[in-house]
């Protein structure tokens, strides 16, 4: 299928809840976005993550998951796709500050970033590719067990190694993920730091894609100021 039309992302609410991963807290790298018709869910959009710290011994060190949202109501899944992509990009919800720059220079841009993202790969985010997640379950109106994700920003600091995840040291581990270098620049422990990715080449607007943003130049998806 094309790219999801990501025209109406920029728009859609923060809530400060998310959806699915078992409970437990998590510092993830991302590995990839991608949107699939599922035979029983209908459209999905699917995030793919490389655990690299966990107090899960269901996701140890080195496993990958899932945050799987259906798209059957496009507001809330554009709205529990933003939180996560705003945590990556190092943006913290709970700050005022952060959420009147989210609204004023990063929503206008969203749509862009998203098509990238799933074309492109995660090297558009420009070396942000890490975040942090608490998952718990709540019950819906209905009684039905609810995964919540709370997104928030976390960049791993220079020197940073995982620690070992709880009640693993008996299983048979797979050699634990390494994160990259901190780029040049980032502090040793973190802050929200501002990032502008690398100017995209010029590629053909895939069928049903929003026609890529002309003025100003090429897009850039910039961290808190």
């Amino acid at each position: 299928m094309p790219p999801m039309d990501w025209s109406q992302i920029g728009n859609a609410p923060i809530f400060e809840r998310g959806n699915y991963f078992s409970p437990g807290r998590y510092k993830l790298r991302l590995l990839r976005c991608l949107s699939k018709q599922t035979q029983k869910s209908g459209v999905a959009f699917i995030s793919e993550f490389e655990v690299l710290e966990s107090d899960n011994p269901v996701h140890p060190i080195g496993s990958k998951g899932t945050f799987f949202v259906k798209m059957a109501n496009p507001q809330q899944g554009f709205s529990n796709i933003k939180e996560m992509v705003v945590a990556i990009l190092g943006f913290d919800i709970s700050n005022p500050e952060h959420l009147r720059q989210i609204e004023r220079d990063l929503s206008p841009q969203l749509a862009n970033l998203m098509t990238a993202l799933e074309t492109q790969g995660t090297a558009v985010l420009g070396g942000r590719d890490t975040v942090s997640v608490e998952c718990r379950i709540i019950q819906t109106k209905a009684g039905n067990d609810f995964t919540l994700h709370v997104w928030s920003p976390w960049t791993p600091p220079p020197g940073w190694t995982p620690a070992p995840t709880p009640a693993t040291a008996q299983m048979p581990q797979r050699t634990a993920a390494q994160p990259a270098t901190a780029p040049q620049g980032y502090p040793a422990a973190y802050a929200p730091p501002a990032f502008a990715p690398p100017a995209l080449a010029p590629q053909a607007v895939p069928q049903g894609a929003p026609p890529a943003q002309s003025a100003g130049g090429p897009p850039s998806w910039l961290g808190p100021k």
